[in-house]
This record gives structure tokens, sequence and C-alpha cells, in this order.
């Protein structure tokens, strides 16, 4: 599952976005962003990067 987290600074101004991906079975990784599309860009990648195992190899009949 993704979250993407709004970052604001003192004046309560939004200044970025951070990404909090954790999938069960997985290391939870977070990366911080200037433009919440690029945060939700990296949250898809990272997800779909964790949904296969690296040593299972997909072959398509």
């Amino acid at each position: 599952m993704a979250t993407i987290i709004p970052r604001e600074n003192r004046e309560g101004q939004v200044i970025g976005y951070q990404a909090k991906v954790r999938r069960v079975g997985h290391k939870p990784v977070s990366k911080t962003f200037e433009k919440k599309k690029d945060a939700e860009r990296w949250a898809s990648r990272s997800r779909r990067a964790t949904a296969t195992p690296d040593n299972l190899r997909v072959v398509w009949l």
C-alpha cells in the first residue's frame, strides 16, 4: 500500500510530498518529492516492483 503525505514548512505551506510504500514481507521504503505527481508515479512503480519476487520468472505462453 502506498501513502502520499504532504510535507509542510513552519508556516503551513506545502513544500513537497513524501511517498511511503509498505508491503508484507518487504522493508518499508519512502522518498520525498517536490511534486505530488512524481510521488504518485514513484509509489506506483515501487508497488509493482515488489509485487513479484525477483527470482520469479514470468513466462507467457
